[in-house]
């Protein structure tokens, strides 16, 4: 299945097995945050053991392909549950969404971030135009009720932050427990069933 081939692109064949954690269901979409302003949208969340946090999956789609694009994803701390976004990320990658579709999107970490377990650190979205076309929209869970109580959806428009303590943005973590080094897959493309 694709979730198989998508959990064996993470696998570490020198390292251990890899745990992955559902923080939230995609069964319960209700609604989507777009961005395109400079703005940032965080989701906030709490590894349950030290490790690296190899990626993370998050439910996007593109308004418009024609004038998309790519969507930034980062890890910062957030001391005190707050995104800390005036130091510099722990990771960025850059995903191309490619789909107007509701969709899971694998961004995986170049050099993951070891990350501790019991403190408070931000997935953090952001993409790079003012043209409102062009936005991406990353969804949300609102009506459900607080689906992840461990975290927060947080708004930061360049100057204020905003939290929304009862939604969660729809995502999932990939780690690797107990290691602080990585040896990436020799082959991401292999469909392991």
């Amino acid at each position: 299945t694709e979730y198989t081939r998508q959990v064996a692109a993470f696998v570490n064949p020198a390292g251990p097995v890899i745990t992955d954690l559902d923080y939230v269901s995609a069964t319960s979409i209700d609604y989507t945050s777009s961005f395109y302003d400079g703005s940032y949208s965080c989701q906030t969340f709490v590894p349950s053991a030290d490790g690296l946090l190899t990626g993370v999956w998050v439910l996007a789609s593109e308004y418009n392909l024609t004038t998309s694009v790519d969507l930034e994803v980062s890890i910062c701390r957030a001391p005190g549950g707050q995104p800390d976004l005036s130091s510099s990320p722990m990771a960025v990658e850059s995903y191309d969404i490619a789909s107007t579709e509701l969709t899971w999107c694998s961004v995986v970490f170049s050099n993951p971030p070891y990350l501790l377990g019991g403190t408070s650190y931000a997935i953090v979205y952001y993409s790079d135009t003012s043209d409102f076309n062009a936005r991406n929209k990353i969804y949300y869970s609102q009506d459900a009720g607080d689906l992840y109580p461990d975290g927060s959806r947080w708004y930061y428009n360049g100057s204020t932050y905003s939290e929304y303590a009862d939604t969660d943005f729809l995502f999932r973590t990939r780690m690797i427990f107990g290691t602080r080094t990585y040896t990436a897959p020799s082959n991401t493309d292999t469909v392991y069933t």
